[in-house]
């Protein structure tokens, strides 16, 4: 396959998004945006080509994000496996009938309350179309319940097993396609000088539109702090 570095001498018609290139008999799809002239001091190199700017959805120190408790208005369909910071459930808002994802966190005493607010404003901070979305936040009893996005598909490690029925240039082009998001949503992070500490298939979504949402919660360091 034609990789990072590669000088490709040979491009079947460039088209809108990828574009088929060539190279001592090796083939490989790329984003069209990246395939530009080289010199011989000048490898072709891809970037990223529009690093996503720092979203402004803080939480202000008020806690303006808390709601009130709205445990009530889920219904609890089936607790979800793995996680050991506290517990997650797929529930489904009653009065919408929409699916989601609620994971609880102790919020009992100071320490608890300050842990899970840093970890919820951080999560709206690092808001964007690559990660995976806050939609809710409220306390219940002693604990305090994240209401996130529900990705359709699951987790990468599910859909990796799937690409392997696909034609090899299908495949190859739709493993491009999540890589590119996947940068994209790292390149965001790193813009907020946070550092992703367990990019892995199992930290990765798919939603029902094939688009990709990395997750955040209680996965990452702020180098800010350290």
């Amino acid at each position: 396959n034609v990789k990072k570095g590669d000088r490709i001498t040979k491009i079947n018609e460039p088209e809108p998004g990828w574009s088929m290139c060539f190279i001592e008999g090796k083939f490989g799809y790329v984003p069209t945006s990246y395939i530009k002239p080289v010199t011989d001091t000048q490898p072709l190199i891809p970037q990223i080509p529009q690093p996503l700017p720092k979203i402004p959805i803080v939480a202000p120190p008020t806690m303006s994000w808390m709601q009130e408790d709205q445990y009530h208005k889920y219904r609890m369909i089936e607790k979800l496996q793995g996680g050991a910071q506290g517990k997650t459930f797929f529930v489904e808002r009653k009065e919408t009938n929409k699916l989601f994802v609620l994971k609880k966190v102790d919020y009992l005493d100071a320490g608890d309350k300050l842990k899970a607010n840093r970890e919820v404003e951080q999560m709206f901070n690092l808001a964007s179309p690559f990660t995976v979305q806050l939609v809710c936040v409220f306390p219940h009893d002693v604990e305090l319940c994240l209401v996130m996005e529900f990705c359709e598909k699951g987790d990468l490690r599910k859909v990796m097993t799937e690409l392997q029925q696909l034609p090899e240039e299908e495949r190859l082009m739709r493993v491009w396609e999540i890589l590119a998001q996947i940068f994209l949503a790292v390149d965001h992070l790193h813009s907020h000088d946070v550092i992703h500490r367990d990019i892995k298939p199992e930290n990765i979504f798919v939603m029902a539109d094939g688009s990709v949402r990395v997750g955040l919660l209680l996965i990452y360091i702020i180098l800010s702090l350290q």
